[in-house]
Formats: C-alpha cells, structure tokens, sequence
C-alpha cells in the first residue's frame, strides 16, 4: 500500500478589505479595544475541497487608549491534495489555513497602524488551534457560488 501523506499549498493572497477609521464618538469607550476574527471557507465546487478560497478578517474596536477602528479581511488561495474526507478537508483548511494567513494579516494591521501618531497596533502571537476549535461547520463554509478562481 502506497502512503500518500496530504497537501496544503497556498498560492497567494490579497486584501480585500482595510479599513482604518478614526473614531469621532470619545463617549462610552472601554479601556482596552476588543479584537474579533472572521474565518470563512468558499469551496471551488460543493463538497470539493481541491481548491478553496480561505476568507481571513479582523476587528479592532476603538479605545481609551487607541481611538481608531480597524477592520481587515484578507483572502488566500489555497489547494488540497490527497485528502480522503470532508473533515480531513475542514480541519486542514481550519487549523493550517489560517495558521498561514494570520502573519500576514498580523504584519498588514501593524503597517496600517505604524503611519499614526498614536501607538501602533501588533496583535499578539496565537495559538490559531484554539481560536478556531469552537467554529461549528455550518458558520464555516460558504457556499461554492462564492469562490473566486485563481491558478
């Protein structure tokens, strides 16, 4: 029996959102920014996971302390090879997927964030395992109407 281990190849990625807005309302806010994630998976055709687009955001709310509101997303453009089930598929694509876009958009907040008079934002090092675990599959994957082509 042939051991064919699987794949992950990412092929580029592009921003397809960067907002950075400062805020006008100084009433009602907190001491430090909340930061939400965005984690979306468009297969190239339904229950295919050969190609995919993998849909990375991030939101930081203004603060006390940092009084802009940033909102990124970016899209990476993956493809799989020898996975043998949809699970294998979501949980490579969950897990590793994600691993490898979050330094870029690590580095794209901090390069929005570095022109400002204010403190620059770097969002920390994470354990990406432990930020996605608790996604259930149904808020995972959009559908394959969504995916855009790429080579």
């Amino acid at each position: 029996m042939k051991n064919e281990s699987f794949k992950l190849s990412f092929n580029n990625y592009e921003v397809i959102k960067a907002n950075l807005q400062k805020n006008m309302n100084i009433d009602n806010l907190k001491d430090s920014s909340d930061i939400g994630f965005l984690l979306k998976i468009v297969p190239n055709k339904d229950k295919n996971f050969d190609k995919v687009n993998i849909i990375l955001g991030v939101k930081i709310s203004p603060s006390m302390s940092f009084n802009y509101l940033i909102e990124t997303i970016l899209k990476g453009n993956f493809v799989l090879i020898n996975c043998q089930s949809d699970e294998e598929r979501i949980g490579l694509l969950k897990v590793n997927a994600t691993a490898i876009l979050f330094p870029y958009i690590r580095s794209f907040v901090s390069m929005l964030t570095s022109q400002l008079e204010g403190e620059q934002i770097l969002l920390p090092v994470m354990n990406i395992f432990e930020l996605v675990k608790d996604i259930p599959k149904n808020e995972l994957i959009l559908k394959s109407s969504n995916f855009e082509k790429f080579e």
